[in-house]
């Protein structure tokens, strides 16, 4: 309540000397006096019972506010720490990757250097089987030649 209502709450609320009550005759005067006190009072109580409900339903309120950022929180949390592990996971995983490529380009250089080496060896027997062909060519002239003229001599011997 307000400053106004706590000093108005203390002037009707103070202890009363008999000589404070109102000149009125007799006990009906009293009486009155007090009624009117407790009516007071007792609307008071009603009134501060209504905030006492309203502050407890503003409690409830705010504690289900309360509980379901709470929630959220985890919620989030949780989500967070998932996608966290996930990206770690990831990450792990393309550090393997990464790995796995470097071997595997590095086993592609070894056979390409082996083609390489292959082609030289290929190109050195085709040059091999080349100077053979050349030397079974001319070795077959020599033949055929040397068979003429054997066949020549025979004619000539028969």
């Amino acid at each position: 309540g307000s400053d106004h209502e706590e000093d108005e709450f203390e002037e009707d609320f103070a202890v009363v000397n008999v000589g404070q009550l109102p000149a009125v005759a007799g006990d009906e005067g009293v009486a009155s006096f007090y009624e009117s006190k407790i009516s007071f009072l007792n609307g008071r109580v009603e009134d501060l019972e209504s905030e006492l409900i309203n502050a407890q339903e503003d409690v409830k309120e705010y504690q289900k506010k309360y509980e379901g950022i709470l929630e959220e929180g985890k919620s989030l949390f949780n989500t967070f720490q998932g996608k966290t592990n996930r990206l770690k996971e990831l990450s792990e995983k393309h550090q393997q990757l990464l790995i796995e490529c470097s071997e595997k380009e590095d086993r592609i250089h070894e056979l390409e250097l082996g083609v390489e080496d292959a082609k030289t060896k290929l190109e050195a027997e085709k040059a091999t089987v080349d100077e053979w062909k050349t030397k079974y060519r001319a070795q077959s002239e020599r033949f055929k030649e040397n068979f003429k003229a054997y066949k020549a001599l025979k004619s000539q011997v028969e």
